[in-house]
């Protein structure tokens, strides 16, 4: 499984909405939508969505 592809949708500085599309081994895809915040100067995913 990896991700194939991603674009931000919106950033403030401090956390950015993120699109991207995971694609599994058996060849099937699926699109998703996360939150990531800038936490120590790197962008981390929100455990919180």
């Amino acid at each position: 499984m990896y991700i194939s592809s991603y674009m931000e949708s919106a950033e403030d500085g401090n956390s950015a909405n993120v699109d991207y599309t995971m694609k599994y081994d058996d060849g099937s895809a699926k699109s998703e939508k996360t939150k990531v915040l800038k936490v120590d100067g790197k962008w981390k995913m929100d455990a919180e969505e």
